[in-house]
């Protein structure tokens, strides 16, 4: 007969203590959703915002800027289009979150050729750049993340990181005789005491309070 395998009982949160362990895996599980790859890019809308913003121009400003570059009776602004490309192959990558402020961050996109076509053209790397994002988001929409601010972003991240950090300390010291488990002692007498919650598998000590909400992570992972 097939042996059945049994499943070991889940921890259970019951009590003060778990309610702040359960605030802490809620903001814990918050911040990681948060700090990813897309959390961290602009969206198409908010990258084109700030970067028309940066460059000081307007939408009907850029559709002039690309009707002239890509005036099919007049093909002779060849670099421009080039640098239009590198520009954005570069906002594809996971190194621009959003528009650069920095001129410099786009020293190595443009050629003095280009640059004289940019001038000639009436316009300036920042608006150029902002074009590119124009360009980019219509042609690789999936290159953008979905901050909206990313100030906002930073700020948020910031504010549960620091409440997450209160709450380690708390889980360190806001227990009772009725959270604990005492193991068996060993032959010396020493027992090892952990958190009846975690099933024993969390001992008191060093970065408890981390240490707890990782575990009681993992817990919700493999649920």
């Amino acid at each position: 007969m097939k042996k059945i395998a049994m499943r070991k009982p889940k921890p259970k949160l019951d009590g003060a203590l778990a309610e702040i362990v359960a605030e802490c895996v809620a903001i814990e599980q918050e911040r990681k959703a948060r700090d990813t790859l897309a959390a961290w890019k602009l969206s198409a809308s908010a990258f084109l915002r700030e970067a028309i913003r940066i460059a000081d121009t307007t939408p009907e400003r850029l559709r002039s800027l690309r009707e002239k570059i890509f005036d099919p009776e007049n093909p002779i602004w060849f670099e421009a289009k080039a640098a239009l490309r590198r520009m954005v192959v570069s906002i594809r990558s996971p190194n621009w979150p959003g528009p650069s402020r920095e001129l410099r961050r786009y020293n190595f996109l443009l050629t003095e050729e280009s640059l004289g076509e940019v001038v000639a053209l009436g316009s300036s790397t920042f608006e150029l750049a902002a074009l590119a994002v124009l360009i980019c988001a219509e042609e690789h929409p999936d290159a953008f993340g979905t901050c909206e601010d990313l100030v906002a972003q930073d700020t948020k991240l910031m504010e549960l990181a620091l409440r997450r950090d209160e709450l380690y300390k708390l889980i360190e010291t806001q227990y009772t005789a009725d959270d604990l488990l005492i193991g068996t002692p060993d032959g010396k007498g020493h027992s090892v005491v952990s958190y009846k919650m975690s099933g024993g598998a969390v001992p008191l000590g060093p970065n408890a309070g981390e240490r707890l909400v990782n575990f009681m992570l993992s817990q919700a992972k493999s649920g």
